[in-house]
């Protein structure tokens, strides 16, 4: 694989597991948890329910906010940047085109601070300062809808980068095996003043992202020109 092959296939992994365990935890939460109608059906022992419960909430609804963080500094930092330099202009493009859901991601300020010091550290911040009953004051998804939107917005950016690399898109797919998935994701409803400030926000970046999208066919559709007059050129000489 080139530099860029990599990174996409960092990007469609990091991205399939965030869904994994989006769904993961909507399933758990809706069939399997103390509160579900499923579960009391079940013959399921009981172990201090309420602490299961937490115990397996807290760990994915952990590892989305830490694989978002991941997928967002390759994204960032290295897609289009480190990789090779005949693809920046596309990749620059693609970047222009879901700028809106990039954008719409940042509203949650404290997202990769809530990564370092809660997940991945040991709950104090750069200061050292305690941080451990401080959870609620990130500026960060709280709950499951502001998940759901911070997966959905990605979901906007993986599926503008792999329809428009559709050869190397394919050529990862076929490395994952089974492993990669494009199945969409089931709308949910917050059900709170956030929920519904995401919702507009979300629809306003499919409106943009739809306005610019074919910014990308038209910038291949300028190379194969330039190579054709190029190709006559050489001709003529």
């Amino acid at each position: 694989m080139n530099k860029l092959e990599k990174s996409l296939s960092i990007l469609l992994s990091l991205y399939v597991m965030i869904e994994q365990n989006l769904e993961a935890l909507f399933y758990y939460e809706d069939h399997l948890s103390e509160n579900s109608s499923t579960r009391k059906s079940l013959a399921i022992p009981d172990k201090s329910a309420i602490m299961i419960d937490e115990a397996i909430s807290e760990s994915l609804w952990f590892q989305i906010i830490l694989k978002s963080c991941s997928f967002l500094e390759e994204w960032d930092k290295i897609l289009g940047i480190l990789t090779e330099t005949e693809y920046s202009t596309k990749i620059q493009l693609i970047k222009k085109v879901v700028k809106p859901s990039r954008k719409a991601i940042n509203r949650w300020s404290d997202l990769k601070n809530f990564r370092n010091e809660i997940i991945a550290h040991n709950f104090r911040n750069t200061k050292g300062e305690f941080k451990l009953y401080s959870i609620a004051d990130y500026n960060c998804p709280q709950t499951d809808g502001e998940l759901w939107y911070l997966v959905a917005f990605l979901n906007r950016m993986i599926n503008v980068l792999t329809a428009n690399l559709p050869l190397e898109t394919v050529k990862i797919q076929n490395s994952f095996g089974e492993f990669y998935s494009s199945k969409a994701l089931n709308t949910v409803d917050s059900g709170t003043n956030e929920g519904i400030d995401l919702k507009k926000i979300l629809f306003e970046v499919d409106a943009r992202i739809s306005e610019e999208i074919f910014e990308i066919p038209r910038y291949e559709i300028m190379l194969k020109v330039k190579d054709y007059l190029s190709s006559l050129e050489k001709n003529e000489n």
